[in-house]
């Protein structure tokens, strides 16, 4: 696992997005092979949890 210069916390789709510097369905579509490890998303926030597993997939 890497560590990560900002801890994880709630971050929106769009916040993600902004990160990367791309879109929504960008972010959407690299998400999209681990999402059964994510689980749910809760309104329109992932958790730190969510977000640890997304950077560590993507970064």
């Amino acid at each position: 696992m890497t560590e990560h210069p900002i801890p994880p916390h709630p971050m929106t789709l769009r916040q993600l997005a902004a990160r990367w510097q791309v879109n929504e369905k960008t972010v959407k579509k690299w998400i999209a092979p681990f999402a059964d490890e994510l689980g749910p998303v809760q309104g329109n926030l992932f958790t730190p949890r969510q977000v640890k597993i997304i950077l560590d997939h993507l970064e």
